[in-house]
């Protein structure tokens, strides 16, 4: 019984200081993309939300943690608005379709 036990907090443990090595994936994979596009599809999973995004006829595909975050951005966010994020950068911009803009880092679950 010790050992499930163990095992169980071990996973958890494991699993909620970041699996897959999150801050890694944002530096190496997302920090050296530029992005832009109006949001063209949202769909809202749990602690996460896949975005689509169309800018030239080209659709970009974004997945979103919200895992334990300040979930504002995914609430307001809506299909029309648009994302924007500079190359080098982790900063994400939201430009909502009434010229509302919300900055905010590119979120990763394992901090």
């Amino acid at each position: 019984m010790k050992t499930i036990i163990l095992t169980l907090f071990i996973v958890l443990t494991w699993f909620l200081t970041g699996c897959f090595g999150c801050n890694d994936w944002v530096e190496n994979e997302i920090k050296p993309k530029y992005l832009y596009g109006k949001v063209v599809s949202l769909t809202h999973k749990p602690c996460f939300t896949l975005i689509e995004i169309e800018d030239k006829g080209i659709i970009n595909k974004l997945e979103f943690c919200e895992c334990g975050l300040n979930s504002y951005e995914w609430k307001t966010m809506k299909i029309g608005d648009f994302i924007q994020k500079l190359e080098g950068s982790t900063m994400v911009r939201l430009i909502q379709h009434d010229s509302t803009t919300i900055d905010f880092e590119y979120p990763c679950c394992d901090h």
